[in-house]
Formats: C-alpha cells, structure tokens, sequence
C-alpha cells in the first residue's frame, strides 16, 4: 500500500505531515517516516512539537508526497499554515492540496524516549502507525538535485545547524532550480532570519 507512494523499506522518505488538532486546525510539518511493512510505517518525533501533540490526541497523521523543496523549507522554518492550501480527506483530515500524493495512518502505538544529539537531551517518541487511506493526486515529478538541497537546508535549520553548509547547498539551489524558486527561498530563509 505505501509501497505505491515511493515508501521503501530501509530508506527515509521525507514527507510532509498535516494533522490537526481537536478543533480542526491544519498543522504541517516535514518528517522522516520509514515503512516497516506494506501497510505500516514509523515516525520519529519531538513531543513538544504540535505535530506531536495533535497525533497524540486525534491519533491521526496524514502524510503528503511532494517535490516542491519550498514546502519543506516554509514548514521546517516558518509557521506557514497561512500560506498553505488544505483539502480533507474522506475522514476530515488535512493534507495539502498541492501534494503529489498522500497516506491518512492511524496510530498505534509509541514508545518515548530521551533523544541525545547536538542540540542537546530532549524527549522523542517513536510511533508505529497503519496505512488506512492512499491517494495518488498527480504524477510523479522528475528528480532535482536543487530541490534535494533545499530540503537538506530545511532539515539543517530547523535543527539549528547554520554553517558552510547552508552556503554550499544555496550554491547548489540556486545552479539548479528556476529563478522564481530560488527568490522564493531566500525569502523564506530572510522571514526565518528576521525572527
């Protein structure tokens, strides 16, 4: 079933994930996931995020598949459910509508854990959720060394890593994506800044 969205196993595959909380209000945030059979897969979350905190008390996560390397950065970075697009799902639950495709998983079950990495000790939680809806929206979109460093940038800022790296994958975005892309980029990266 996850296996139609690209999902394999052994392989990280960066989504976005839309939950709400219990009043209906759209959260979206990048997240690894990894499958673990064709029908489950498994998160890895800080529990003081609110993609956590709404997973916890609706027991639901839509994953989005998309290419678009901004989404990743505008979530990553920025509370940027304003500037998002929302459908529901047959259940009510968000994704984005400019996803490629998406997986609405229930949760079922976590373990938390102390996380030690860089930034220090922080609590995480390991979930293990099944697959109960699939939707392939668009066709697959080809592959952008550009948009895989934009995506790298997101997952290193939000983990508060700036350094020679962010200059470097600027370098390879700006090589490799429209120039529309790019100025949309820098001014994402220029909100994050200014905060």
């Amino acid at each position: 079933m996850l296996e139609r969205l690209g999902f394999r196993r052994g392989r990280v595959v960066e989504c976005i994930a839309t939950t709400a909380d219990a009043h209906g209000m759209p959260n979206a945030a990048p997240v690894g996931a990894y499958l673990l059979s064709p029908r489950t897969a498994v998160l890895k979350l800080h529990t003081r995020t609110r993609t956590f905190a709404n997973l916890a008390e609706t027991r639901r996560v839509v994953l989005n598949i998309t290419s678009d390397p901004l989404l990743f950065l505008k979530t990553a970075l920025l509370d940027a459910e304003a500037e998002l697009d929302f459908s529901t799902t047959g259940s009510g639950m968000p994704y984005l509508k400019d996803a490629l495709a998406y997986a609405e998983l229930r949760l079922l079950d976590s373990r938390r854990y102390t996380l030690r990495d860089s930034l220090g000790e922080s609590e995480a939680a390991l979930l293990r959720l099944e697959a109960e809806e699939v939707e392939v929206l668009a066709p697959p979109q080809a592959f952008s060394r550009g948009a895989c460093a934009l995506v790298e940038l997101a997952v290193e800022l939000s983990r508060h890593r700036c350094s020679e790296l962010e200059s470097r994958l600027l370098r390879v975005a700006r090589r490799c994506l429209s120039a529309a892309e790019v100025k949309e980029a820098e001014r994402v990266l220029e909100l994050c800044r200014s905060r």
